[in-house]
């Protein structure tokens, strides 16, 4: 009686779904004999989350008390493998926009050892668009992350660093809906 009891408690408080992120790192996938694979997903999306992190911990700490800096709250979500065969990096960053439910998706693209590519997209049904429309935001952050990553005199971790101030900077810069789809 007593275990059934404990188990209706914790049943009754369990929360299968993680908590809704407002930024998903889905990529950072290499190519290899013409076909983009997921290996390097979890390191680079870490350096990524963490870079973000560190920065709202500094940030926070020399600000007025009373004042909140939105926390990104950031999760790394790849496709799985059976996904990516045979398709082109629109079609990956299309699946990418399709699969994610987080305001904020940042699709990436790795060679071995540095960026290649970054695609930044947002969902206005979460998030509202700085005066503008949202494609033109979407356009004007993605060729900013294709100058960041062409740069040639920086390295792939100040690159990292690099966007984790932007995507720090945009969240907190936008008004965020609580729609809870």
């Amino acid at each position: 009686m007593c275990m059934m009891f404990i188990i209706g408690c914790f049943a009754l408080f369990y929360d299968p779904y993680p908590a809704p992120s407002l930024l998903t790192i889905s990529g950072f996938y290499t190519e290899k004999d013409g076909q983009y694979v997921n290996n390097a997903t979890d390191e680079n999306a870490e350096k990524l989350i963490t870079a973000i992190d560190d920065i709202h911990r500094k940030v926070s700490a020399h600000e007025n008390p009373l004042f909140k800096f939105i926390r990104p709250e950031a999760k790394s979500y790849h496709l799985p493998s059976i996904y990516l065969s045979g398709k082109t990096k629109k079609e990956i960053v299309g699946l990418s926009e399709n699969k994610i439910k987080s305001p904020v998706i940042i699709t990436a693209f790795s060679t071995q050892d540095a960026l290649s590519e970054v695609h930044y997209a947002i969902k206005a049904e979460y998030m509202n668009a700085n005066a503008h429309a949202a494609e033109i935001e979407i356009a004007w952050y993605n060729d900013l992350f294709k100058k960041i990553v062409n740069n040639s005199e920086l390295h792939h971790d100040e690159k990292i660093e690099i966007l984790a101030h932007i995507l720090f900077i945009d969240i907190n810069a936008r008004s965020i809906k609580a729609g809870s789809q």
